[in-house]
């Protein structure tokens, strides 16, 4: 895990814009065909941050926005616009969040913690 870890630190060290994605939220939405607008007043839980971009836009469209990612460091770029953030040995709240969102990570872990993940 520590190498996973030291590369995703990495690329959100360098803001690598090979490795990050930063698709908008309202690109995201669409493609998990959510309305943009039931997210607002809603707790959404962004897992993998990326470049921060769609985080960032979620809390201005009105959603309180928590974040659960790999990497301090991604954690720490997107402080501004959460209200929480996790690393994955964190314990989650049960039953907490409205929306649970997780664009582009899946295909980067193994299919034994997906599976961990979405139980949890």
């Amino acid at each position: 895990m520590s190498e996973i870890k030291d590369f995703w630190d990495k690329a959100h060290a360098e803001k690598s814009i090979v490795s990050l994605t930063g698709s908008p939220a309202c690109l995201e939405l669409e493609h998990l065909c959510i309305d943009p607008k039931s997210i607002i007043g809603k707790t959404v839980l962004v897992i993998g941050v990326g470049i921060g971009r769609s985080s960032k836009e979620y809390a201005e469209s009105g959603a309180i926005v928590h974040a659960l990612d790999i990497s301090q460091i991604a954690l720490d770029n997107v402080k501004d616009y959460t209200k929480e953030c996790y690393l994955p040995e964190d314990e989650l709240p049960e039953n907490f969040f409205d929306y649970i969102l997780s664009v582009n990570v899946s295909h980067h872990i193994s299919r034994n913690d997906f599976e961990q993940q979405t139980k949890k």
